[in-house]
């Protein structure tokens, strides 16, 4: 089962990241859909099925508050000369290092490896074409609220997540 834990946002930090999909959606990208946006923790892949149940109670186990973040910039991922994610980057704080570095041992205990360091970025589009870089200067402050771990199935109309399990 391909998965991954995510933060989700309060409902007026969805909307200001959908303004900003309006800004972009003139470049014929594919934007993301309102109910998959999130910013991700740690992306598993596929994984055996009962390994669900501890990643579970790593969610459970560490301290969650709400948390504010300030997006700083949109990014082109891989790189802005190839082009495939359009995302928001937001500045980490203390908090969220935090939970990251607390997240990364106990995923490591399950036998789990962050393949690159942690970017903190909310995708907004898919991008298939060349397309011209969009500058966007304004910061932006969302409020995440929740931690959850989804299950991810790739469809020929997009990625279609489905919630596993909640922890406010």
């Amino acid at each position: 089962m391909r998965t991954f834990i995510a933060f989700t946002l309060k409902n007026e930090s969805l909307s200001k990241v959908t303004k900003i999909q309006e800004l972009i959606k003139h470049l014929n990208v594919n934007l993301v859909k309102k109910d998959n946006i999130h910013l991700t923790l740690f992306f598993f892949g596929n994984i055996e099925e009962e390994k669900i149940k501890l990643i579970i109670e790593i969610i459970k186990k560490i301290k969650f508050q709400d948390i504010e973040l300030y997006g700083t910039k949109i990014i082109y991922l891989p790189n802005p000369k190839k082009v495939s994610v359009i995302a928001l980057k937001f500045e980490t704080n203390n908090f969220l290092d935090e939970i990251i570095n607390e997240y990364d041992k106990e995923i490591y205990n399950l036998g789990f490896k962050r393949d690159k360091k942690f970017l903190p970025h909310i995708t907004i589009a898919r991008v298939k074409n060349i397309i011209p870089l969009f500058n966007y200067k304004d910061k932006i402050k969302i409020c995440i609220n929740n931690i959850k771990l989804f299950k991810s199935e790739l469809t020929q109309q997009g990625a279609v997540y489905t919630e596993l399990f909640s922890y406010k």
